[in-house]
């Protein structure tokens, strides 16, 4: 696989001015926001077949003009999402470096004092929707690959259901898109399914990786399937558990 530099080079400005730049542009008419650019990036950077920025660039900024800033910050978030799809998966439980390789998704405002605070959010705030919407809508640009991939992967099939369920913000979203109400997702759900993420990149990535050189296939040891109950006998799936730490 292509060597990542060891820091991104996307940082906390970069993040703040693309995020109000996106905002502004948004208002006029156009464009997406940052989680669901993220969302989007992600898709079409470990999808089945390549994607490169400038075909993404449209689907984020509509047909409005926009600043040459905006456009450079969104191409270095781009070089971002791939830096960190590429990264090792923490270990021993380090909050921070599972932070670094979380997607970017937006949530609500907090009271002072409480900006850390998971507990503090409201329990029907659909985090990770737009996200997984710009996932989703990345897909749709390479969908007869997406397809083949989901055909011969019966558990990243399973994940994609999870990433469309995790897409519906509200009941008359779920209504919308013909599921049943009862199987929106409640908040402890989303957050597991963010937190489980990155190692659903990274098994994409490595798939695309694979798939490009089939006379070289890449040996790794047998694991549960990512929708496995996780072996460790907590209840819960192999993508939510020990899974998640795990390439």
């Amino acid at each position: 696989m292509i060597p990542t530099p060891e820091t991104s080079p996307f940082d906390d400005d970069d993040l703040a001015r693309l995020e109000a730049l996106l905002y502004d542009h948004a208002g006029e008419g156009d464009g997406m926001p940052l989680e669901a650019v993220d969302g989007l990036f992600s898709a079409l950077i470990v999808g089945p077949e390549p994607v490169l920025p400038d075909e993404a660039l449209p689907q984020v900024l509509g047909d409005g003009e926009a600043a040459p800033e905006l456009v450079e910050l969104l191409r270095k978030l781009w070089e971002h999402i791939t830096w960190r799809v590429r990264q090792p998966l923490p270990v021993d439980d380090d909050a921070d470096a599972a932070y670094e390789l979380m997607p970017f998704v937006g949530l609500p405002e907090l009271e002072d004092g409480e900006d850390d605070d998971i507990d503090a959010i409201p329990r029907d705030f659909p985090v990770g929707a737009l996200w997984a919407a710009g996932f989703l809508q990345g897909m749709s640009l390479r969908a007869d690959a997406w397809t083949k991939w989901m055909d011969a992967d019966g558990d990243l099939a399973l994940d994609i259901q999870d990433l469309m369920r995790m897409s519906v913000a509200t009941p008359e979203h779920a209504a919308e898109m013909e599921l049943d109400a009862d199987d929106l997702l409640d908040f402890d759900d989303r957050w597991g399914l963010l937190a489980s993420v990155p190692a659903l990149l990274q098994d994409l990535d490595l798939m695309r990786f694979e798939a490009q050189r089939p006379r070289e296939p890449i040996r790794r040891d047998a694991l549960p399937g990512r929708n496995d109950p996780c072996p460790c006998g907590s209840g819960q799936k192999w993508k939510k558990c020990c899974g998640s730490t795990v390439h």
